[in-house]
Formats: C-alpha cells, structure tokens, sequence
C-alpha cells in the first residue's frame, strides 16, 4: 500500500520523523537498506547515511530524496545530538533539509 501511495504522489523528499520508520523502509527500498540498522541518530550521522539524495522503492521507477529527522516532539531534548557536514543541532537539521531538497530539483 505505500508503495502505491509514493507512486501516486510521487514525493521529491521523503522525510522521516522518528527511530521506528526507518527499518520499515529498508526491506522494500535498495537505496535505504542501510537504515535496516538504525540504532541511533548518532550513528547513522557518522556514518553519512541520514540523508540518501536518491532512493526509490521495490517495484517503482519513482525516485525521492530521502532523509531522517528526529521526531518533534523529541527534538527539543535530542537536536544537540545531530550532525550533518560539520554543523550540529538544529542547524544540522536544517542543511540535511536543505540538501535534500536541492538534491532533489
């Protein structure tokens, strides 16, 4: 069923809130198997794989930005964790957005 609503939407940016989506998404996404592992953000900051420029999923020609964010309502104690290319915090967030969505034009 979410592979049909991506195919009907047809998203440029997938943003994922939260630690409990991301290993549902990698069984049906070649692009994001990587976050089959998702243990914590931190992790998955070091190792480069919070934002994936392009994606598509099993089945689909469709293809998206995809990206983990962490889930509002746990941001205000958890985005001084973050990093994306050197910056920390909301900051980091914000150019891993603003990555995507140029990745993504």
């Amino acid at each position: 069923m979410f592979i049909e609503q991506v195919e009907v939407q047809r998203p440029r940016i997938l943003l994922v809130l939260g630690t409990k989506v991301p290993p549902l998404l990698a069984p049906i996404s070649p692009d994001l198997r990587c976050w089959a592992r998702f243990t914590s953000y931190g992790k998955m900051d070091e190792g480069g794989l919070s934002a994936v420029p392009r994606a598509t999923l099993r089945g689909s020609s469709h293809a998206f930005a995809a990206g983990l964010l962490i889930h509002p309502c746990l941001s205000p104690s958890n985005v001084k964790h973050r990093r994306y290319r050197g910056l920390s915090g909301a900051e980091a967030e914000t150019t891993l957005i603003t990555d995507l969505v140029r990745s993504s034009s």
